[in-house]
């Protein structure tokens, strides 16, 4: 970061300083104007060294917007980062995390989050929310990692059924600055399908569970009311219309980039309730300043605010007791993760709606079951492939998830009634299909269109088939994971290039 941006970032806390000093004091010792410092991230999903996104055609991209796109984030940037602030205001600053830590990198693979829970640890959280993902591992697991935290993780809507009832810390009540701040989480419904969840956690409500959480946070004598949330930004905003006596929500889980804070006034509220993403992968460190005013015997607005997205780069020293930890961490890992499987030909950037790197483990999938047609969720490919050596790290980044390749026998009407409903969902292999907004108007396998009454061997991966089609039984499936088929497919090839034939495409294109 340049001396200029480090100057731009602290700024709004300088003109509050200001504002402070010449505030009229409401009481013998509590000025009238406090300040707090918000810094959080969202979305990190295993994200512990610096990674790049590959370049983008389409402007409205978050990642076209943001100011640097290549060799960005890393723990160890984050925590000098933070450092750097906490040092320039003293006991005015709250980091936070929105959940979703794990699931992405190797470093979750492998480790099962302990690697990502010891670098938030040495970072210095002041607490996090569970996100779906924090559930993607063994009740027994969960309950290692909320143990093995330096700081509280809080779930207030996810209740348990066996264990401890306390396992997550809500509310909490923090002070900065003299603010009494309440602070409390909540987590997406969905996470009740992942398996700590499943026997063993019950989740709740969110919303219900939000307005509990009010009047014991003020009976506590919480001044400012924080949610850190994980619905998404949809989420979020049904939350603030259902419950404006919050004050301030940091959420994530729909990876959303907010720039600015999103402003919500229920009818009725006298105070807009202001809403915050930091996007994902800790690419940049979300800040908020917020000059806080006393409203009455126990009770602070937020009078003014201020956002700003922090590019993490290498501009940045990394801390060396952070980069060390990671180091170690990392080090057991190169044996497996550090082997060269391929080359790739070029960056397998995306265009339009195609996907190169969908493409590639769709057809790799389809090469290994044998079937004729498959069928690869998005969202269960995470990151791309860069020009240059393939080592199986950037497979297990791109496919971090433990799914296996399963086969099932489906009608050709079946198939167009999936692909009508998952369109922005789904990616292909073995098929064409031309859109005409989310109906399929023409889907073609080997040249010819499909028979609804034909039967067609479709491959996929086991989380699809359960979501999607579990009515179907599998007749075939692999016994290795999704991503060694993958990287099993590169080997083979020896080299690839990244593949946008058109297989997926709107009407008149």
């Amino acid at each position: 970061m340049s001396q200029s941006a480090v100057r731009l970032a602290v700024s709004p806390v300088l003109a509050l300083c200001v504002l402070l000093a010449a505030a009229p004091v409401g009481g013998a010792d509590v000025p009238s104007v406090r300040a707090l410092t918000i810094l959080h991230t969202n979305d990190l999903h295993g994200h512990l060294l610096p990674f790049s996104y590959p370049d983008v055609e389409d402007e409205t991209s978050p990642i076209a917007k943001m100011e640097a796109t290549r060799d960005i984030g890393g723990a160890a940037r984050i925590a000098t980062l933070v450092s750097r602030i906490r040092a320039e205001e003293p006991d005015r600053v709250l980091l936070l995390d929105a959940g979703d830590v794990l699931d992405g990198t190797p470093f979750s693979v492998y480790h099962r989050g302990k690697a990502d829970v010891a670098a938030m640890n040495a970072i210095g959280y002041d607490a996090m929310v569970a996100g779906n993902h924090e559930f993607n591992v063994t009740f027994e697991e969960l309950v290692d990692l909320v143990e093995t935290a330096a700081f509280p993780i809080l779930c207030a809507n996810a209740r348990i059924l066996e264990g401890d009832p306390d396992l997550f810390a809500d509310p909490l009540l923090i002070e900065r600055d003299g603010i009494r701040i309440g602070l409390f989480g909540v987590t997406t419904p969905a996470s009740a399908a992942y398996p700590a969840c499943v026997d063993r956690i019950e989740i709740l409500d969110p919303i219900e569970t939000a307005r509990g959480m009010i009047p014991r946070l003020r009976k506590q004598g919480a001044e400012l009311v924080l949610a850190l949330t994980h619905l998404g930004a949809s989420g979020d905003r049904e939350l603030a219309e259902a419950v404006p006596e919050i004050d301030v929500i940091v959420g994530g889980h729909s990876h959303t980039r907010v720039e600015e804070p999103i402003l919500v006034r229920p009818p009725g509220a006298e105070r807009p309730v202001r809403i915050v993403h930091a996007f994902q992968w800790g690419g940049e460190l979300g800040r908020l300043d917020l000059a806080i005013e006393a409203a009455g015997p126990g009770r602070a607005v937020v009078s003014t605010a201020h956002r700003s997205l922090l590019p993490v780069t290498s501009a940045l020293r990394e801390d060396p007791d952070v980069a060390a930890l990671v180091e170690r961490f990392l080090e057991p890992m190169l044996p497996i993760y550090g082997v060269r499987i391929g080359e790739a030909a070029g960056d397998f950037a995306n265009v339009g709606f195609e996907r190169a790197t969908v493409n590639l483990v769709a057809d790799a999938m389809r090469a290994a079951s044998g079937a004729e047609i498959a069928l690869q969720n998005y969202g269960g490919v995470r990151e791309s492939i860069f020009s240059g050596p393939i080592r199986m790290w950037e497979i297990a980044s791109m496919l971090p998830f433990d799914n296996r390749i399963v086969v099932v026998e489906m009608s050709g009407a079946r198939l167009r009634e999936v692909l009508a409903s998952e369109r922005e969902f789904l990616g292909f292999s073995g098929l064409e299909v031309v859109w005409r907004d989310h109906d399929p108007i023409q889907v073609r396998h080997e040249g010819e269109e499909i028979r609804d009454d034909r039967i067609y061997r479709v491959a996929t991966n086991d989380y699809i088939h359960d979501k999607m089609f579990g009515d179907l039984p599998i007749v075939a499936e692999t016994e290795e994971l999704q991503r060694e088929t993958v990287a099993a497919f590169i080997r083979a090839e020896g080299t690839i290039s990244p593949v946008r034939d058109g297989r997926t495409r709107l009407a008149g294109d």
